[in-house]
């Protein structure tokens, strides 16, 4: 986004069908106060959404917050520390941004450079997360429907062909619930990994570590020991003889805090957890999808979410932006939020084969998060 932080920002909105459509001129779009930034209410869920990013802000239960967020929306516009933005074009760490693509190599945006890391990470300089997206609202007596849109022009961030994103979130007027879904669809050969990063923590002030966490993936990514950029290389199964993967294994329910010191004595580079947790590549089974639980005794709250990825990022907010406000009040600490990220599994070896669309087949992915109470 160039030359248009300082000018003024236009809307319209038209109804159609009783659709709202809301749009955005890029000449003359202003980050700044709230124009980008408007709330839904389902049933007891109030969800703040941002056009750039295509954000999830904030998300409150039964008027109590349970994602962890700069407080200062203009904070939250300025940087890219992605709470709550999109993911893309590619999800996660590309080693050295280099990509090949139909035997041509292509060099995309490197933005992740500290100590020997040298990676395009979520997308890069340049991804979905800093784009201002369209948004069209659909309000019926059953559900309230987000619909945002980018148009990503070949090239951008260094990405090959031009790609049609759309992010589709689903407010339910009934039930404690947000479905999203992601379809994206390309003009040629090119990798997409799309997902959204919002950290939650099921308590207005304090940490995570106390929370409960149950993940149903029997494996855990390999990373390169001789590189410090955590490099994707392959996986490794739970309940082997390899105690290392003890302190990542939450296939039945442990506190986060239980081991995660142990992760980081393990691990330095990650800091705790900041890892890929893997599904595996086996036929899905409806009645057993691909979950993530995390859940607080001490408010009675539980956040389930359910994917068709095969695979989840998660991080526990191991790296803090000191002194940063976080909503409600205090200050960005360490261990103080969790992300969910779910993603296709990749290696550094298989971009090409794993994560690339064509026009004939498109991307899509299924997310959805279900609040309610510590035994729901």
């Amino acid at each position: 986004m160039k030359n248009i932080m300082n000018s003024k920002f236009k809307s319209k909105a038209l109804f159609l069908s009783g659709l709202l459509l809301i749009s955005g001129s890029l000449v003359g779009c202003k980050y700044g106060g709230d124009s980008l930034f408007f709330t839904v209410k389902g049933k007891d869920l109030e969800v703040t959404f941002c056009d750039k990013g295509a954000s999830i802000y904030s998300i409150k239960y039964k008027n109590k917050c349970i994602t962890y967020h700069p407080k200062d929306k203009e904070t939250f516009l300025r940087n890219d520390y992605y709470y709550g933005k999109t993911l893309g074009r590619v999800a996660g760490r590309i080693p050295d941004g280099k990509l090949t693509v139909d035997g041509k190599q292509y060099q995309l945006e490197v933005n992740e450079t500290s100590g020997k890391k040298n990676n395009s990470l979520h997308g890069g300089r340049n991804a979905l997360g800093t784009k201002p997206f369209k948004h069209y609202i659909e309000n019926t007596n059953d559900y309230v429907k987000v619909s945002f849109n980018y148009y990503s022009p070949a090239m951008e961030a260094g990405y090959p062909e031009a790609v049609d994103s759309w992010f589709v979130y689903t407010i339910s007027k009934t039930d404690s619930k947000i479905d999203l879904n992601i379809t994206a669809t390309s003009t040629g050969k090119t990798p997409v990994d799309l997902s959204t990063h919002p950290f939650f923590r099921l308590a207005e002030s304090g940490n995570i570590l106390d929370h409960e966490l149950e993940v149903n993936a029997p494996y855990l990514a390999e990373y390169d020991a001789e590189a410090e950029d955590q490099t994707v290389i392959g996986y490794n199964a739970f309940g082997s003889d390899d105690e290392n993967l003890a302190p990542w294994n939450f296939q039945s329910f442990k506190k986060i805090g239980k081991d995660i010191e142990e992760a980081k004595r393990i691990d330095p580079v990650s800091g705790g957890y900041d890892h890929i947790w893997y599904y595996g590549d086996g036929k899905k089974n409806d009645d057993y999808p691909n979950y993530i639980k995390l859940k607080n005794k001490a408010t009675d709250l539980s956040l389930t979410v359910t994917t068709d990825a095969d695979a989840v990022i998660m991080y526990a907010n191991c790296y803090p932006h000191e002194g940063m406000p976080i909503n409600p009040s205090g200050k960005d600490e360490l261990f103080s939020g969790i992300t969910i990220e779910p993603i296709k599994f990749f290696t550094k070896n298989s971009v090409e084969e794993d994560i690339c669309i064509t026009p004939d087949h498109p991307y899509t992915r299924s997310i959805s998060y279900q609040i309610g109470n510590y035994n729901a």
